[in-house]
């Protein structure tokens, strides 16, 4: 029994292994075909497997006691971010990988209350002496060139600049002619895109996320695109709250490190860490 790969045209399938997933809109971009890569067991599958590869992302759908599971978890790569549909695919994990995976938490929203005249006065509020600029051929080819380390995701699940343009956007605030912050679809699909965000270290703070976040997030709307938020941490939790998104719960991802040292390193250091806050 192997694993067969569902062209795009076919993938629509599988949606029903993956019904309920809070992962934003990373399932639908590989389902409608627009992004990544699919598997299952069967035409009539059982178990089936989404991938975006330049990611790093596996999404597991289906039943996890089913043997081909198993048989990719054992020859999964190092620092694959794996999201599941059931508590089962995290228990066989574990079992295959024991002690070996790292579980992150994360946070789904919803754009129900987003209030376009509040996002209007986000835009305009941006700090003196930055301007904020949609994302040209030339800006993208800077992000796939890894000339912006901080940017390093934006444009990682296209095949080109010219490819990203095309079928995705996104808008950049710039320090003169230097990317500082940039918001873009991290992936796109018939529904709306995932929001990628990252600001540079030493320009945190200055409300620039706010501002390019909120561009984005108008250029959505008024695009009839809805913006997805999904976020990892607790400041992109305030900023997707700020903006207006409503939260939906929080789930969890896991991170296979294919080493138990760098697991218990990790845990020890987060220990002490709040040991000293207390």
């Amino acid at each position: 029994m192997t694993l067969i790969e569902f062209d795009a045209h076919q993938r629509q399938k599988l949606a029903g292994l993956f019904t309920g997933h809070l992962g934003g809109f990373v399932p639908n971009s590989i389902l409608d075909g627009s992004m990544g890569r699919a598997f299952a067991d069967q035409e009539y599958a059982q178990f089936a497997i989404l991938q975006l590869p330049n990611a790093k992302v596996s999404i597991l759908g289906g039943d996890s006691s089913h043997p081909l599971a198993h048989e990719y978890l054992k020859t999964l790569p190092r620092f694959t971010q794996l999201f599941t549909t059931s508590p089962g695919f995290a228990v066989l994990a574990n079992h295959v990988h024991p002690r070996e995976w790292i579980e992150l938490k994360r946070f789904a929203f919803s754009t129900e209350q987003l209030d376009i005249a509040k996002l209007h006065g986000f835009k305009t509020h941006i700090a003196a002496g930055f301007h904020v600029v949609k994302i040209d051929v030339a800006l993208a080819k800077q992000f796939f060139e890894h000339k912006n380390r901080f940017a390093a995701a934006h444009g990682m699940n296209f095949d080109s600049p010219e490819d990203f343009v095309a079928r995705g956007f996104g808008y950049c605030a710039l320090d003169g002619s230097n990317p500082v912050c940039v918001a873009s679809s991290f992936v796109v699909c018939q529904k709306g895109v995932e929001i990628q965000i990252d600001t540079k270290k030493n320009y945190q703070g200055r409300g620039l996320a706010t501002a390019v976040a909120a561009t984005m997030i108008i250029h959505c709307l008024e695009n009839n695109i809805i913006p997805g938020w999904d976020a990892a941490t607790q400041i992109s939790v305030r900023l997707a709250e700020k903006l207006g998104f409503t939260p939906q719960g929080e789930y969890t991802m896991l991170v296979f490190t294919g080493s138990r040292l760098l697991v218990a390193l990790r845990n020890s250091i987060h220990k002490v860490r709040r040991m000293l806050k207390k």
